[in-house]
């Protein structure tokens, strides 16, 4: 299912959460991470921008620290699974190669549930998903806990 829109405080059209982002920050900070934005916007050209769900760090702020950029997608409804697949690797390949295009070394991340994980993406897309070096984040949506980092 696309994502739904809605407005924000400054009257600028920002798309809704997805139903999971909380379980996927919670199982992130779990893990050490601080989340920076939410979400993280990514001017593409005037008047033009990109919503990606999280902007996280990883390690100290004056020291070694890793930042993360995670587009969250969670795969709930059967009956739009494979459109929810579409967009999640489009939405992910337009963002990997703009924050090329802008020099960014910032790392992209898809975040799913484990359930989608099992029963959408690895017996349909894993093989895109590998040539296309889509980097992953496998979130156990109950513990609220991340079980498996695919990059």
């Amino acid at each position: 299912m696309a994502k739904a829109w809605a407005a924000s405080a400054r009257g600028i059209d920002v798309p809704a959460i997805d139903q999971c982002h909380d379980q996927i920050v919670h199982a992130l900070e779990k893990a050490g991470w601080e989340i920076l934005k939410s979400p993280y916007v990514l001017y593409i050209a005037e008047r033009r921008r990109i919503y990606v769900d999280l902007y996280a760090q990883h390690g100290q702020k004056n020291g070694n620290q890793t930042i993360i950029i995670v587009e969250v997608k969670c795969f709930v409804d059967e009956r739009s699974e494979l459109n929810d697949l579409y967009n999640a690797i489009g939405q992910y390949i337009v963002y990997r190669n703009w924050l090329k295009m802008v020099n960014s070394s910032d790392k992209l991340y898809l975040a799913v549930p484990k359930q989608a994980y099992e029963t959408v993406i690895k017996p349909l897309a894993m093989e895109i998903i590998t040539e296309n070096h889509i980097k992953m984040i496998v979130v156990n949506i109950e513990t609220e806990e991340v079980e498996q980092w695919l990059v």
